[in-house]
């Protein structure tokens, strides 16, 4: 395996890293991202996460401020 590791700067200047390599070893899983770009779709996962601290949240809704 041909591993990549590229530098680059996006639009707004701010730089990030791009990895990549070749012969990348996947189970082919109906459905999952690696059989949908083997197959030259787009793969779109949407994520969701929430850091939110619920039990500070109703301690600070004690506090009288």
């Amino acid at each position: 395996m041909i591993m990549l590791l590229l530098k680059k700067v996006d639009p707004r200047g701010v730089k990030y890293y791009w990895l990549g390599g070749t012969d990348i070893k996947c189970k082919n899983i109906s459905g999952s991202d690696f059989a949908a770009v083997s197959q030259d779709f787009i793969s779109i996962t949407p994520l969701k996460t929430d850091h939110t601290n619920y039990p500070a949240m109703k301690l600070l809704k004690t506090w009288k401020l």
